[in-house]
């Protein structure tokens, strides 16, 4: 018989009875999740294959999607009243457990045993076609199985299975295909027996004096399903003189077998993974673990890593009371944060010792419990407040106390994977002192020259630690210096010196020291010039030249003015370019004569300064004069090429048609294919040379830093330049000397590196010089030509006997 009624909890289907007389009995709702009804159930439309060719599952947006399959239920209930257990493979049609969206479909043993309910006395059999693909239904007859949720102990299942046969009911369980609604909103998701208080993300377990508490959902573990967690709090079980104990139990079945997935916990009939007593002690299941949280509330880990994926399990809370009156319904217990994840993370406060200004790197996740998993990240919550720090790329943290902090610090931090935090650990930091030197504030003071100043070095140092300091000082160049009573020192200048001056002083905590120049800059104060009386002895109508400032002086070292105060009576004075005065006494005249003149430096000047000068009688007498002239040797020019910043380790082009008086000879002039800039080498650049080897280059010794390549390409060269030429003003009949250093590049033979030299147009020699492949061998050259007077054209050109497409060269310095 099929009947539509009730079932308690979540509970699709009931079958009582085998073969005969057997009763079906269905829920009107499929437990809340819909009946999906197949008016084709032949083809499978609704459904999609998996890689079972027996189950299917329902198409996205089909009826069949989120539903419970009547057809299957059908099928499964048919089995059990054909006799038929359950299977333990979850995905076959007589499995204890079924999925919303999921079809079923008999195996050839299972469509054996239902041929034979699909006739019957009034009705006869219907033939089995052997070419009916797999997973085609079958007939139904009136014979019908079960479907229910709920929490099976192993003494459950055995109960159900002795006595009469006929009376026997079939506990199937519908699960959630995840564990649904873990804040517990609402409760939707859960079955409740008893009293169950749902509030805000938790769920609250009271005992009844009707019937035990219990909190249950079945659901399918999934592949990352590797953690369950849960808390526990307000937690009160009564202990009752004279009865048994309230007890809080939690239980994880494998609900197509009924037994525990995690093992016992040591009591006897007890399928539980965690039991709770009255009098606090603790029963856990391996893989459990419990934590004592200091409001009093209770953290548990469940390990479902060795729980396989797919596994349907039914997890239970239950309040087992014992009380009487009073006492029936005193127990209690709150579960929160219920949380099936991928990993466990529990975050576990640190501490760490460092010493004042010492970064410390905390290795925090060493000691957290699910940190070792791929993905995990600790994340900063609370920042410290007496330091800074930064997350490291391998997941540690590095603490920076504050400069000169020393005490107790710490700051707080989460693992986070994914979006999913921990909780929150502490790391407390306890910083030690250390001894700081002293510092000091550098200073440099001004004051005039011949003038002095008080200096309070005290002022300019400090000690973190409050230490008392002492100070010792230096002698200063160009002045001295004073220490007064008081511990200031006054410093004077050297007298008329003006310039810069310093001392070093060095202050002490009586551990450490810090030493500091202090700069003194003593302003120039003009000096008036000091100008001296002269005197000098010349004959009659002769001529003298007094260089008077011979004995004069100006302290500054300033340009002195020579200004005539009062002239001579007796004779004139000229002044030569070089100040000198020639004093000429007037003809035939002899005697004494004088003048006066004083100095001026811009700024003041000198006092009077009297000249004597004494003309002795002579006859007179012819004059002669006598020139002397003699040749002297001087440089033209010199090139190095120094002008050139080198940017990198390769040359540096000039592009521009002249550089420090050189100009690179046009297209024309020198038959170039390509004309491009000044290509300038430094010491340090690198160079491929004939093995496609990097050389480093040095400039010529004594040659500075840079020097020019030459060069020609058989090709296009990206900046070729094979000559420069300079014109310079000759005297006509004198010798010129023209030298310069020549190398090759490095591995290549003369061929390629020849210069010649031509002063316009007319060769005066030529130089080359081959490197080795170990570098630059630099040659000196010298060449002569005679001046023929005027503007004359000096040309370097390179002359190649051979070409390479990379337009290789010579290298020439120092011209």
């Amino acid at each position: 018989m099929l009947a539509i009624g009730e079932l308690a909890d979540a509970t699709v289907g009931e079958a009582i009875g085998k073969r005969v007389n057997p009763t079906i009995t269905l829920s009107p709702t499929a437990a809340g999740y819909g009946w999906f009804i197949d008016l084709t159930p032949s083809d499978n439309t609704e459904f999609l294959p998996t890689s079972n060719p027996l189950e299917w599952i329902a198409r996205p947006g089909s009826e069949a999607e989120g539903r419970m399959d009547l057809l299957t239920v059908l099928l499964h209930e048919y089995g059990h009243v054909a006799g038929l257990g359950h299977t333990v493979d979850s995905h076959d049609l007589m499995a204890s457990t079924l999925l919303p969206g999921i079809r079923r479909l008999p195996s050839s043993v299972e469509l054996t045993a239902l041929r034979g309910l699909t006739f019957s006395a009034d009705a006869a059999p219907v033939p089995y076609d052997p070419n009916t693909p797999p997973g085609a239904p079958l007939p139904l007859s009136r014979s019908l199985g079960s479907l229910r949720a709920g929490r099976l102990r192993p003494s459950d299942t055995t109960a159900l299975k002795t006595g009469n046969s006929s009376a026997t009911i079939q506990f199937d369980t519908v699960a959630n295909p995840a564990l649904a609604n873990p804040a517990f909103t609402g409760g939707v998701g859960w079955s409740v027996t008893g009293d169950v208080y749902f509030d805000q993300g938790t769920a609250t377990l009271r005992e009844s004096a009707a019937t035990q508490t219990r909190l249950n959902q079945a659901f399918v573990v999934g592949a990352n399903d590797l953690m369950l967690s849960f808390t526990l709090s307000d937690i009160a079980l009564d202990d009752v003189n004279g009865s048994p104990d309230d007890a809080f139990e939690v239980a994880l079945i494998d609900a197509s077998t009924g037994l525990s997935l995690l093992g016992g916990i040591g009591l006897a009939d007890s399928d539980a993974i965690l039991n709770l007593q009255a009098d606090g002690s603790e029963h856990l299941a391996g893989g459990v673990a419990m934590r004592r949280n200091a409001d009093g509330s209770r953290s548990v880990r469940v390990d479902l890593s060795a729980v396989a994926a797919g596994t349907v399990a039914n997890l239970s809370f239950d309040l087992i009371g014992f009380g009487r009156g009073a006492a029936a319904t005193s127990s209690q217990i709150t579960i929160s944060q219920l949380q099936l994840a991928g990993l466990l993370r529990e975050a576990r406060d640190d501490e760490a010792t460092t010493a004042e200004d010492t970064p410390v790197i905390l290795a925090v996740m060493g000691n957290d419990l699910g940190a070792d998993h791929t993905g995990v990240w600790p994340l900063l919550v609370d920042l410290p407040t007496h330091g800074d720090v930064t997350p490291n790329a391998d997941g540690s943290f590095t603490y920076y106390p504050l400069p000169d902090w020393h005490g107790d610090d710490r700051f707080t931090y989460r693992l986070s994977n994914d979006g999913s935090d921990s909780n929150v650990a502490v790391v407390t930091l306890s910083v030690t002192p250390v001894n700081d030197a002293p510092t000091i504030v550098e200073r440099r003071v001004t004051l005039d020259e011949d003038s002095l100043i008080t200096l309070d070095l005290r002022f300019s140092a400090s000690d973190v630690d409050g230490d008392a300091l002492s100070f010792t000082v230096g002698d200063p160049q160009h002045g001295t210096l004073v220490r007064n009573a008081d511990g200031t020192l006054i410093y004077r200048p050297d007298a008329d010196f003006h310039g810069d001056d310093r001392f070093v002083w060095t202050v002490s905590d009586g551990q450490l020291n810090a030493a500091s120049v202090l700069s003194i800059t003593i302003n120039a104060v003009n000096d008036v010039p000091v100008a001296n009386d002269d005197a000098a002895t010349l004959p009659e109508d002769g001529r003298i030249a007094l260089d008077l400032l011979g004995n004069d002086y100006d302290i500054d070292g300033d340009t002195l003015d020579l200004i005539v105060d009062t002239s001579p009576a007796h004779g004139t004075l000229t002044r030569a370019a070089d100040q000198r005065l020639i004093y000429a006494p007037h003809a035939n005249w002899s005697g004494e004569d004088s003048f006066t003149y004083v100095l001026d430096d811009g700024q003041g000047r000198s006092a009077v300064a009297t000249v004597r000068l004494i003309v002795t009688p002579l006859a007179d007498a012819p004059t002669l004069t006598i020139i002397d002239g003699a040749g002297t040797t001087r440089n033209l020019f010199r090139t190095g090429w120094e002008s050139v910043e080198n940017a990198d380790d390769r040359s540096t082009v000039i592009r521009q048609g002249q550089l420090e008086s050189w100009q690179i000879v046009s297209q024309s002039d020198a038959g170039a294919t390509n004309v491009g800039g000044f290509e300038v080498w430094s010491t340090g650049d690198r160079l491929l040379d004939r093995a496609n080897r990097f050389q480093t280059l040095t400039a010529a010794t004594g040659g500075g830093e840079n020097w020019l390549e030459l060069n020609f390409s058989a090709g296009d060269s990206l900046h070729p330049t094979q000559a420069i030429e300079r014109r310079v003003e000759t005297l006509a009949g004198a010798t010129y000397t023209l030298s310069l250093a020549v190398a090759g590049e490095p591995d290549y033979n003369a061929d390629y590196a020849p210069v010649a030299i031509s002063v316009d147009g007319q060769q005066i020699g030529s130089a080359g010089r081959n490197s080795s492949s170990q570098g630059l061998a630099w040659q000196t050259s010298s060449f002569q030509f005679i001046g023929g007077g005027g503007t004359q054209t000096i040309r370097i050109a390179a002359e190649a006997a051979r070409y390479h497409t990379r337009g290789l060269g010579v290298m020439i310095d120092e011209i």
